[in-house]
Formats: structure tokens, sequence, C-alpha cells
């Protein structure tokens, strides 16, 4: 059995947001099953903006 990591925090706040975009954020929610079906660009833009991070 492999050896288990606790993960970083960074690790855990983009956890986190994912978690927020999916459950309150995103208009598919009642309808994913577990599998995202929301525009990747429009997940990758919200996650970005609840995470701070800034377009380079």
């Amino acid at each position: 059995m492999g050896e288990y990591e606790v993960p970083s925090d960074e690790q855990l706040r983009i956890q986190a947001a994912e978690q927020i975009l999916c459950m309150d954020l995103c208009m598919f929610r009642d309808h994913c099953d577990g599998f995202c079906i929301t525009n990747q660009e429009w997940k990758e833009s919200m996650l970005n903006l609840l995470l701070g991070r800034t377009r380079k």
C-alpha cells in the first residue's frame, strides 16, 4: 500500500473552490451526476476568480 500524502493548503483551496462552483454556482448542478457538463472555459474562469488568480 502506498504512503498517504497530506494535501497542501493550495490543493485544499482548489478543492474548496471547485466544490463551490459545482454545488452553488453551476447552472447544471442538478444534471451532472458527478460528470461535469459545463463549459470548461467558464469553469476555469470562475475558478480563477474564486482563487484570486489574475490572467497573465
